[in-house]
């Protein structure tokens, strides 16, 4: 059962009701590909992973400067993002795409409509430790020079209240550790 946020509390929208379309939202280090490839696993199920990332990172209209050096993908824009997600809504199948918060921020007028939006935490101090074990690898972390932007729980915070304020949803929120702790049980989940 998932609950679309926008009905009452007593309104429920079953899982058998067709196509169900999410956009997961996270922080880095949050163990969204695993809950992604998790809830993806269901039957008529299309997932589509970090789609905003890429247009985030070296898009024509690219927000990052991570690369700076690496030219535009052409064609691959916030725009054409969106009407890829409004696109896939006419697929005979569930769709959950799963992105950073922070890659979407910048376009709000990216997000497509007809999708509910959940969010999945993750203890921060957990996701820092994954971070620096991963990228930093020294013995003692020196945070003050790593690249972890720290703020994108404060992003996360911030795409929340526009969902809640400006879609007018009430967002799920989904805590990584409990999927993980029980993988076959996806339905709890949703």
């Amino acid at each position: 059962m998932m609950r679309t946020g926008t009905e009452s509390e007593g309104d429920v929208i079953s899982t058998s009701r067709p196509f169900v379309r999410v956009l997961l939202w996270s922080a880095p280090r949050c163990l969204s590909t695993a809950v992604l490839r998790v809830l993806a696993n269901g039957e008529n199920t299309h997932a589509l992973c970090d789609e905003y990332d890429a247009a985030y990172l070296i898009g024509e209209d690219r927000v990052s400067q991570t690369f700076p050096t690496r030219p535009d993908v052409e064609g691959l824009t916030f725009a054409s993002i969106k009407k890829r997600l409004d696109d896939a809504q006419s697929l005979q199948k569930h769709i959950i795409c799963k992105d950073h918060a922070k890659n979407i921020l910048p376009r709000l007028d990216a997000i497509p409509d007809g999708y509910l939006h959940a969010f999945l935490i993750r203890q921060p101090a957990v996701s820092f430790h994954s971070f620096h074990k991963v990228f930093v690898r020294d013995e003692e972390p020196d945070w003050s020079s790593s690249s972890f932007d720290d703020r994108s729980y404060d992003k996360i915070w911030l795409l929340y209240e526009h969902i809640v304020e400006n879609l007018h949803q009430t967002p799920i929120v989904i805590d990584s550790d409990d999927i993980l702790e029980n993988p076959g049980d996806r339905k709890s989940v949703v």
